[in-house]
């Protein structure tokens, strides 16, 4: 019973990714603020990335569906039900929520630089791994990449937070 209640779980959520996140693509412009002049639109990277979202939760839904219909189709046939180990949906959903609003509460005010390493970090931690040491400086590595890719060649200010003090 508790793999058929994540098996509907899985559907609704996906369902609910694909209607949000192609709402925020259809309005997308009116989250984009412009201010430095650029050869691309403010709004290419964010697009391209809900798309991608998109995409992959459609697919998440249609993986979802076909695993509750294999699931419907094996008890007609009164087969066993191969057990899948079902982590509770429900709380990781809640911790990586809390995760995201943390991660939205703390990004004007420490700024990109600073959250997104630490964000990734607990993530990293709240999936299991142990290991920062060799993952941090990954994470560091990456996030000064994105900044620097999205100010020089995208020209989008992401907001820097206490280091406009430094």
């Amino acid at each position: 019973m508790v793999v058929q209640k994540k098996i509907y779980f899985d559907i609704g959520f996906s369902f609910f990714l694909v209607v949000v996140l192609s709402y925020f693509a259809a309005t997308i412009d009116d989250y984009i603020d412009i201010g430095i002049p650029s050869t691309v639109s403010p709004a290419l990277f964010p697009t391209y990335i809900t798309y991608l979202f998109i995409f992959f939760s459609f697919i998440y839904f249609i993986l979802s569906l076909l695993n509750l219909h294999k699931m419907r189709q094996s008890l007609k046939r009164k087969e066993h039900v191969p057990q899948i180990i079902a982590s509770d949906a429900i709380s990781s959903s809640f911790i990586y929520l809390c995760i995201l609003v943390a991660y939205y509460l703390c990004f004007e005010r420490l700024g990109f630089v600073i959250t997104t390493p630490v964000i990734m970090a607990v993530v990293t931690v709240a999936m299991g791994h142990r290991n920062l040491r060799f993952l941090f400086p990954g994470y560091v590595l990456f996030t000064l990449l994105i900044y620097f890719v999205t100010l020089e060649v995208l020209k989008i200010q992401l907001p820097q937070g206490v280091l406009t003090v430094i």
